[in-house]
């Protein structure tokens, strides 16, 4: 495969966007150890983990950039992608795809048993996704659908099963991005309407797409309540999440008046994970210091 810059992949994968997903795997990764589920596991099998997700979301990114050149090539604000644009071609785009999705079930092979069972599944929902919007709204979804996926198997990684608290976190992951994912759907709207594509905001209008999107986030908030009251956390977790609340509040508030969709979403997207990341951390903390 011929040299690609980094400046290239990185705005073929949109590495920033990875501020949206890595934090909500660390959380399910640390979660355990905070409230004493299990004792510390293996460093390496830990960065074994997160490098499973980063090959398996340059594999998904790289996917939908090959299945949706045309689309992207007819969007005005998407035909300067890497792959329209010709920067890279098709045929590059797909090695990498193909290096990575590799790549992940060897690193999932290494794991553990399971998570070697769970990851051609994950891998279906990733190539599923790109063609999703052209036949359904609930594409949103489906993308919130793979990030609780990946919550799934990196609570799976640490603990070795799944119960109830780790379903509740990957449903408020899987809420939380498909809402987001509805916000920035806004932008295309009028595009997608015309191409016959198939988005919340599309079929429902601006005003009712807010709407579900604001119904997934106070999903999001009591399912993230539900994971509290299920693994027992204490106060720097709790107050982890009226942060979260607090800036899902003020994200909506600013879609609200007018604000800047892409901005605006960027912003709240990273900070609700990263926050819960912390808190998580802070919980960590007060087991070790606190509680013994």
């Amino acid at each position: 495969m011929p040299h690609m810059k980094w400046k290239t992949f990185s705005q073929l994968t949109l590495i920033e966007q990875s501020l949206f997903g890595l934090p909500w795997i660390l959380t399910a990764a640390l979660l355990p150890l905070a409230t004493g589920m299990v004792d510390a596991p293996p460093f390496l099998r830990f960065i074994v983990g997160i490098t499973a997700f980063i090959a398996a979301r340059t594999a998904g990114m790289c996917f939908n950039r090959v299945i949706d050149k045309d689309i992207d090539a007819a969007n005005p604000r998407t035909l300067n992608r890497a792959l329209p644009s010709g920067e890279v071609s098709a045929a590059q785009v797909k090695v990498l795809a193909s290096l990575n999705s590799a790549a992940f079930i060897l690193l999932c092979a290494m794991i553990s048993p399971m998570c070697l069972g769970l990851s051609p599944f994950a891998l279906f929902l990733i190539w599923a996704y790109s063609y999703t919007k052209r036949f359904t709204a609930m594409c949103h979804l489906i993308l919130g659908c793979i990030h609780g996926f990946a919550v799934i198997m990196a609570w799976a990684t640490v603990v070795g099963s799944v119960g109830w608290a780790a379903f509740c976190l990957a449903g408020a992951v899987m809420t939380s991005i498909a809402g987001m994912d509805i916000v920035y759907a806004l932008q295309d709207r009028d595009f997608d309407r015309q191409e016959g594509l198939h988005s919340i905001p599309a079929a429902l209008g601006v005003g009712r797409s807010l709407l579900v999107a604001r119904t997934l986030h106070l999903l999001t908030v009591a399912l993230l309540l539900n994971v509290a009251h299920l693994t027992g956390v204490h106060t720097p977790f709790y107050l982890g999440l009226l942060v979260v609340a607090a800036l899902f509040f003020h994200y909506h508030r600013q879609l609200g008046r007018g604000g800047e969709v892409n901005r605006t979403f960027f912003r709240c997207n990273s900070l609700v994970s990263t926050v819960l990341l912390v808190a998580t951390g802070m919980e960590w903390a007060w087991k070790v210091l606190l509680l013994g």
